[in-house]
């Protein structure tokens, strides 16, 4: 009677161990299995995710890159004349030198050639006709002919030029106009550059007299670029609405 209680105990154990194992076994397989697979695929997606993030995040530095490098270029050589950036060219260069300019006067293709015909008779006359490079120790970039000096390697580029007369105290001064000409980052040409000798100064005391310069200046822009219109560096606002302005009313309640 011992023997069939010892083995029946052992035999309810052995079963119970059984319904234990399998119960954990079903518990695995319908509850634990699927969450490890449903967190393995978004692992996976999580994973595709970041791949594309990476990949979109390249791209944007390469556009950024790509449309820093545009703007730069565009600096350089706008789509537009922009003619009221040309001139806060020259007036800085007024500001830095410590000079006055006198005129400016906007050329066109035939004022242009008389100015440089003009230019090289009165140079060769005086025997004073200098380059930008010249004045600033550097070999010069033109080739002077009958008709004044001639720009190498202008391209299909379209030209903006200009006839400055400046007045400016030594000719130090004269060279810090020219260098804060050079530093600008608008592509420019100095076409022609003449000025008039001091005049001789026969007291200690007299004040000596200012230098006179003439100098015909040439920005360049790209107008034929019609790829890069939509994406041009320059500044476009649009136009206000016409709306009264009390400040300016005649009349006042």
């Amino acid at each position: 009677m011992r023997v069939n209680i010892e083995r029946i105990h052992w035999v309810m154990l052995l079963l119970g161990a059984i319904l234990i194992v399998g119960f954990g076994v079903l518990q695995y397989i319908t509850t634990i299995q699927p969450l490890q697979a449903d967190q393995q695929s978004l692992n996976e997606e999580v994973e595709i995710l970041e791949n594309r993030l990476g990949e979109a995040e390249r791209e944007n530095v390469s556009t950024d890159d790509d449309t820093a490098d545009l703007y730069s270029l565009q600096r350089e050589l706008p789509l537009q004349p922009l003619t009221d950036e040309l001139l806060l060219e020259l007036d800085r260069a007024e500001e830095m030198s410590g000079s006055y300019i006198l005129s400016a006067e906007k050329l066109d293709a035939a004022e242009q050639s008389a100015a440089q015909e003009e230019s090289g008779e009165t140079g060769q006359a005086s025997g004073i006709d200098v380059s930008e490079g010249a004045l600033l120790g550097e070999e010069p970039e033109t080739d002077q002919t009958e008709a004044g000096p001639v720009v190498k390697n202008r391209g299909e580029a379209a030209t903006l030029s200009y006839l400055v007369r400046v007045r400016t105290p030594q000719y130090e001064n004269l060279q810090l106009f020219l260098e804060s000409l050079d530093q600008s980052i608008r592509l420019m040409n100095i076409d022609m550059l003449t000025f008039d000798g001091k005049q001789e100064q026969v007291w200690v005391d007299e004040e000596p007299s200012p230098l006179t310069i003439t100098i015909m200046l040439t920005a360049f822009y790209y107008p034929d670029t019609e790829q890069l219109e939509e994406r041009d560096a320059s500044s476009s606002f649009d136009e206000s609405p016409e709306k009264d302005n009390p400040i300016l009313q005649d009349d006042y309640n």
